[in-house]
């Protein structure tokens, strides 16, 4: 998702160019994206594009995030996310959502990467004779 700001064009920014030379201006941050699934298609990946609309159904948000729905669910008290226009928990903001699963998977690599080093949480609460 890029901000209303990104989707600009630029004046002789980047483009895209049909087999009848015809040109279609594009943002640069949607040529980022473009690329992007360009470079996976020729690795031979297969690639989905899923329009999302700005607002999401919690049980869409959660499907998109690859959480269950009750851990979407419990961030929204918090203020991690924040409801729909009528104040209704069931609509969530699909930008707040994807900050979110920015923060949730940076935990997650955080916590793997604790492991694996064996630094974390536990040592720091045992003295060093009790280790």
């Amino acid at each position: 998702m890029i901000s209303g700001e990104q989707r600009r064009l630029v004046a002789d920014g980047p483009a895209i160019v049909d087999e009848h030379g015809v040109r279609l201006d594009v943002p640069p941050k949607a040529l980022d994206a473009l690329r992007y699934v360009e470079v996976a298609l020729r690795e031979g990946y297969a690639v989905q594009i899923t329009l999302l609309p700005h607002e999401l159904r919690l049980r869409e948000a959660a499907i998109a995030l690859e959480i269950p729905e009750d851990e979407l669910r419990a961030y929204l008290p918090a203020g991690d996310v924040s409801t729909g226009p009528d104040d209704s928990d069931e609509w969530v903001q699909l930008d707040q959502v994807l900050q979110l699963q920015r923060r949730i998977r940076a935990n997650r690599r955080e916590e793997r990467e604790q492991r694996r080093t064996g630094h974390g949480v536990f040592e720091e609460e045992l003295e060093p004779d009790e280790w």
